[in-house]
């Protein structure tokens, strides 16, 4: 539609169309792309796991970062150094010999959490999510005897390479469902049995969170009406009603 067009149909001067228009052109079509950047974000692994002939090989994947060591030299300086300078220089060698022990002591941390981890959670890396278990902080830390808070710490911000993607070091860590057989059942393995059952439901009769609930007991796990609704809301998956809805709009 031209500008005479839209001055008649909207009974404006043709003026005052070319006006609004100049000031449109001025408008960012989408306002949050000021805010956001194009670059990707790209996720370098802290740890790698390998599995070799069954077994799995860890790998601190630390090799971009620089070997800490002291220079030689400073110590030769200390001995000829004055009181007062060689006071100065053992505080600042002590404090780099403090550095590269934290760092080593975080790189073996690093590594035993990975091993425990692995351990606790082998058929999840061997067989898939479908296999993982409920696991908590304070479960690693009482099999490493550490405290839990420097569980969280070293787990926080940390990613792992795996045979099943790159994920975050704390997502194996969740809450768990029982089962009907009286064991535990990890919410993550729930999550995926829920987002398969939505995917695969019938596009004009979408399951109810009741039916979702029948659908997973039939496989030995219970589960209330409303922990399936707080896990729908976290897997941002709509109400039946308006997935039917948004379905029917999106087959037109």
């Amino acid at each position: 539609m031209d500008y005479k067009s839209i001055s008649k149909k909207m009974e404006i001067s043709l003026e005052t169309v070319e006006s609004l228009a100049s000031e449109i052109k001025k408008l960012e079509p989408y306002p949050a792309t000021l805010y956001t950047s194009n670059k990707p974000d790209y996720v370098i692994p802290d740890v790698i796991v390998r599995e070799v002939e069954g077994e799995f090989d860890i790998y601190i994947n630390d090799e971009w970062i620089p070997r800490l060591k002291i220079n030689k030299e400073y110590k030769n300086i200390l001995k000829n150094a004055k009181e007062s300078d060689r006071e100065y220089i053992t505080s600042k060698l002590g404090s780099a010999e403090w550095l590269i022990r934290s760092v080593n002591q975080r790189r073996q941390t690093l590594f035993k959490v990975t091993s425990a981890i692995i351990e606790m959670q082998t058929e999840f890396f061997q067989k898939g999510i479908q296999y993982i278990k409920p696991l908590t902080l304070k479960d690693i830390a009482e099999k490493l005897e550490m405290h839990e808070s420097t569980i969280s710490r070293i787990t926080s911000n940390k990613y792992v390479q795996t045979s099943r993607g790159i994920m975050e070091l704390k997502w194996f860590f969740s809450s768990g469902v029982r089962s009907s057989e009286g064991g535990i059942e990890s919410s993550k393995k729930i999550h995926d049995l829920i987002r398969n059952l939505v995917k695969e439901e019938q596009s004009d009769n979408p399951l109810s969170d009741q039916e979702i609930v029948e659908a997973i007991g039939k496989q030995g796990i219970e589960i209330a009406r409303r922990t399936v609704a707080k896990y729908r809301k976290i897997l941002k998956i709509l109400p039946s009603s308006q997935r039917k809805k948004v379905k029917s709009l999106e087959s037109r």
